[in-house]
């Protein structure tokens, strides 16, 4: 009997059979190495593409500004 360790680098978890690493899918992030799971991004940021390390804080947008913008 062997494993396999995978480490995964920011951005990215170990995928189920810990045979290689995937990104964190958008919503979650990982800021550290060789974590096990990605992280939830807390209330009012996001991410919006996979694989990253970091949430970007939200837009707000308004009424308002929906308007004029169209």
């Amino acid at each position: 009997t062997y494993f396999v360790l995978t480490f995964s680098i920011q951005g990215e978890e170990p995928n189920s059979d810990d045979t290689a690493c995937d990104p964190c899918a958008a919503g979650k992030y990982q800021p550290e190495q060789g974590k096990e799971t990605c992280l939830l991004c807390g209330v009012g940021t996001i991410t919006a593409t996979t694989g990253r390390d970091t949430c970007d804080p939200c837009e707000q947008v308004s009424y308002v500004n929906m308007l004029v913008t169209g």
